[in-house]
């Protein structure tokens, strides 16, 4: 699952997984939909992060009872526990589905990102101050933003999301199991048993969506698996549905459902802006262009990044990824 090299931090400053140098980019619109400023949402959710990253070895035995894989695997993450992601502009949608499966096979690539995963894991968890809370939470960030999209489970969500104005960068994502589990196995017994240490209410007080959808068919409200998503003080609106087949719990197909959903999250999201005037929507509309633009070169570096890594070069220079950045607008603005 994971591809990541390492890259410099977003639009200036230089990330390590040391943490030296590194800085906690927050949301940039100042306040989510939920009223909770940016920086406090990342402190609540690096709370719950250090709880997964940290899980109990008697918790660790226990899923591995209930069905989750025993480490390290083939690209050596196994034995570890994810905390999921919080996008760098999270506008309270909560993506959820039900557990990482280990992979089958892996490539060298794939072998060198696992040991800079547990890098990652394994420096924050010798202790947490602003520099290695700043360095684990871009190195999530990271990671998801130069490869989630090509993800297949982003496509279960991706559809909806978009349709109410929000990208990768826009969300939170986790798994109802922290853990992984082989593939083909049943994910019930395990995720039965992880959410006694983490319920999803956890997550939920930590970040307070606005919206959850949660592609596992019996996890919404009144659901067999058992799932609560109402906390103390955030009670969001969850649509569950089938991964697979995109079927709702009551029977209907997603052409059904959908309209009634998007209306929804709409609603709650507050992307349904048919009251404000031309002017301010044009405004939100070239922001969001230049924040997609942006998201394209920051890919591209991602990708060159990793190139240089597999050939054991350094990562690009804050110089560099400059040059590259330049390259690309004269590209997007030369006449075609």
């Amino acid at each position: 699952m994971l591809h990541l090299a390492q890259r410099s931090t977003r639009r200036g400053g230089a990330f390590s997984l040391s943490g030296a140098g590194a800085r906690a980019s927050g949301a940039a619109f100042g306040e989510t939909l939920t009223g909770v400023a940016p920086a406090t949402v990342e402190s609540a959710w690096l709370d719950f992060a250090w709880g997964v990253v940290n899980c109990s070895a008697e918790h660790r035995l226990g899923c591995v009872r209930h069905g989750a894989s025993s480490g390290p695997g083939l690209d050596g993450l196994d034995d570890l526990c994810f905390p999921g992601y919080l996008g760098r502009d999270y506008r309270g949608l909560l993506c959820v589905a039900a557990v990482h499966r280990s992979p089958e096979n892996v490539s060298d690539h794939e072998v060198r990102v696992g040991q800079s995963y547990r890098a990652a894991h394994t420096a924050w968890r010798r202790g947490r101050s602003p520099d290695a809370d700043a360095a684990f939470l871009e190195w999530v960030r990271t990671y998801y933003e130069a490869e989630f999209e090509s993800w297949g489970r982003w496509r279960l969500f991706s559809g909806l999301a978009e349709q109410v104005g929000l990208t990768v960068r826009h969300i939170a994502y986790a798994n109802l199991a922290k853990c992984r589990q082989p593939r083909g196995a049943t994910n019930e017994p395990l995720i039965k048993f992880c959410k006694q240490d983490f319920p999803m209410t956890r997550l939920v007080e930590a970040i307070r969506p606005e919206a959850v959808l949660v592609c596992v068919k019996h996890a919404g409200p009144g659901g067999s698996l058992g799932v609560h998503w109402r906390s103390g003080s955030c009670d969001p609106y969850v649509w569950a549905y089938q991964g697979l087949n995109r079927q709702a719990p009551d029977g209907r197909w997603q052409h059904e459902w959908e309209p009634e959903v998007i209306a929804e999250l709409k609603r709650r999201l507050g992307s349904d802006r048919g009251g404000q005037d031309a002017v301010t929507n044009a405004k939100a509309r070239e922001a969001e262009a230049q924040l997609l633009t942006a998201d394209e070169d920051d890919a591209v570096i991602a990708r060159m990044n990793a190139k240089r890594v597999e050939e054991g070069k350094a990562p690009l220079s804050e110089q560099q990824e400059a040059s590259v950045r330049e390259q690309r607008r004269r590209r997007r603005e030369k006449p075609a």
